[in-house]
């Protein structure tokens, strides 16, 4: 009955575009009406009217992420801004609701941190615990100067799973093992391929 119920949830979700939305430091007029650049994700078309889910930025910093709604015949650019400025009210300074329509759906599904510095936290707000998982397979130089470059990052809480694939020498678990200690976590996965390492 559960497996029916969520097949059912699964097959009524309609297309969404994706696209990240970087906010300006004070910019609720600041750039041009906007105070904010919007960009397509990668590989996809312009952002029109409908579904987006939606990567928030300041500053070039990700804030979160909601999954919000551009109403037919309204700038998406400007509807976005709205709606990030809505459900993140801490990131331009002044808490406003969205005002492109009635119901633009703004904020819904609630965005999902905020970046350390950002300008975005809220008082108190404690940034979500984050699992970065990278696969890999026979690749210890490359994987040396990834792991150095995650752990050099700022976020306060955080892990880093290093997940072998299909390992032919044990480099890998070596390099993990004697270079990284406790602040990496390494993982073997015996059945080859990219979609099986990241599961």
């Amino acid at each position: 009955m559960r497996t029916r119920e969520e097949i059912r949830r699964f097959l009524a979700i309609g297309p969404v575009q994706v696209a990240e939305l970087d906010l300006k430091p004070g910019g609720d007029e600041g750039e041009g009406r906007h105070g904010a650049d919007l960009r397509p994700g990668p590989g996809s078309p312009p952002v029109t009217h409908g579904e987006v889910f939606l990567l928030v930025r300041q500053a070039g910093r990700p804030v979160g992420t909601l999954l919000t709604r551009v109403p037919e015949g309204t700038d998406p650019r400007t509807a976005l801004a709205e709606a990030a400025r809505s459900g993140f009210p801490g990131i331009t300074g002044a808490a406003r609701a969205a005002r492109v329509t009635g119901d633009t759906g703004a904020a819904r599904g609630a965005g999902v941190g905020c970046a350390p510095g950002s300008g975005g936290e809220r008082a108190g707000a404690v940034p979500p615990f984050a699992s970065v998982v990278v696969a890999t397979r026979e690749r210890a130089g490359r994987l040396a100067r990834a792991l150095d470059s995650l752990l050099a990052q700022e976020h306060p809480r955080f892990e880093v799973v290093v997940v072998d694939n299909a390992p032919v020498t044990s480099e890998t678990r070596k390099l993990v093992e004697g270079e990284y200690g406790e602040r990496v976590r390494y993982v073997c996965e015996p059945v080859p391929g990219l979609a099986v390492a990241h599961n």
